[in-house]
């Protein structure tokens, strides 16, 4: 879908002719095609990582209820791959949806993912084990 939109007038000199010199004629069509591709490739990119998030919490996590430390150390790093895919309004929704107990989150309102705080995110010391809810959150009143 988003990388068969037409664009604005840079879009079309490009189809054309290959102009290299399109930047020059570049409109708002252009601006948010560009936009809309970005956001799509963006977006596909965080479901692909949040499955993949999903499936290291799924292995032991809804089965026995518990995962293992190395465990989560990878589920943080798939956070944090999250966090920089998303923005945080988006962040927050996902990370509220991840079934872990006693777990802070990667980043705490922050507007922009800094090293500090993923360092900070993955010095922590693991616990031997993580509580994973293993109760279903759908279409519960």
């Amino acid at each position: 879908m988003c990388v068969a939109m037409r664009g604005g007038a840079a879009s079309e000199a490009w189809r054309k002719e290959r102009d290299p010199n399109r930047e020059d004629v570049m409109d708002a069509n252009d601006i948010k095609a560009s936009m809309a591709r970005v956001n799509c490739v963006r977006l596909v990119l965080a479901y692909a990582v949040s499955i993949k998030l999903l499936t290291r919490i799924a292995a032991t996590g809804f089965t026995q209820g518990v995962v293992e430390g190395e465990v989560k150390r990878r589920v943080d790093i798939d956070r944090i791959r999250l966090r920089g895919l998303l923005t945080r309004q988006e962040f927050e929704l996902v990370d509220s949806m991840i079934p872990m107990f006693d777990d802070d989150p990667v980043s705490v309102g922050a507007a922009k993912v800094t090293s500090e705080m993923i360092e900070q995110a993955l010095d922590q010391p693991l616990a031997d084990t993580y509580e994973v809810d293993t109760v279903p959150d759908m279409r519960q009143s």
